[in-house]
């Protein structure tokens, strides 16, 4: 996974706002650092009805996170 994303630029994986603003850096403001085994998800999928905004955003397990996405058959869980 280290050399996945030592390749990746922040701006290519970033999730937008519905005014195009970028979502990372507002989420770790609101939740701070992470653990290796967390990530800034979203509480209601995208898939779902759920928004892109930091207010639909939360700290969750990764692999749990991507497990969910996986049978919901999300595909972009990080957008490249």
């Amino acid at each position: 996974m280290q050399f996945f994303w030592a390749f990746l630029k922040r701006e290519d994986v970033d999730y937008y706002d519905g005014v195009d603003r970028p979502l990372f850096e507002r989420a770790c403001s609101k939740f701070g650092k992470l653990d290796k085994s967390q990530m800034y998800g979203f509480a209601h999928a995208l898939s779902l009805g759920g928004k892109p905004e930091v207010a639909n955003s939360d700290i969750v397990e990764l692999s749990v996170y991507h497990d969910i996405s996986r049978q919901l058959n999300v595909t972009d869980i990080v957008r490249l």
